[in-house]
């Protein structure tokens, strides 16, 4: 690029501008690396062997082990993708969780072992009867997936945050 503005200056006796377009070609890797506590680059390499940096805005209480686990879970899944695609399969997958949720919820509600305070989109779910969960052990097993999803859901969307801002800034 800077040979291709050199070589534009030079013909026009002018300043020589060339903006390159952000990559939208298949990535072989990303890469999270903490610039301070709020800010991150990111660093997108293609199969073709291009590399892109931009930096994002971190979206609050992403910690630097927090980049490294989204390093590591987009890397396993984007080879080949680009990172609007990459971006589709992570909200896939939580959407996916976000129905299996709902049906688990709604499992352990009918069967009057937790209740909602609040309505269900924002509310709490309180469990109750837990001498009654001693004795469904499919009651239990329900409450602690429900827990993972909980964790999954909150992962995966701080996840699509950093996607959309990565998608989002200036490289």
């Amino acid at each position: 690029m800077a040979e291709a503005t050199g070589l534009l200056s030079d013909l026009s006796s002018c300043a020589g501008v060339v903006v390159a377009p952000k990559m939208d070609a298949p990535l072989s890797h990303v890469e999270f690396v903490p610039l301070t506590p709020t800010r991150a680059l990111v660093v997108i390499v293609t199969e073709g062997g291009s590399v892109e940096n931009r930096v994002i805005e971190l979206p609050s209480g992403m910690t630097a082990v927090s980049l490294v686990e989204a390093t590591n879970y987009l890397n396993a899944r984007i080879v080949g993708r680009s990172l609007e695609e990459a971006r589709a399969e992570v909200q896939a997958e939580l959407d996916h969780h976000n129905a299996e949720l709902d049906a688990l919820t709604q499992r352990v509600v009918e069967a009057g072992l937790a209740t909602w305070a609040g309505d269900s989109e924002g509310g709490t779910l309180i469990v109750r009867g837990q001498a009654q969960l001693l004795e469904d052990v499919t009651a239990i097993e329900d409450l602690e997936r429900i827990r993972q999803l909980f964790s999954a859901l909150e992962t995966k969307e701080a996840l699509i945050r950093m996607l959309d801002l990565t998608g989002a800034a200036e490289g």
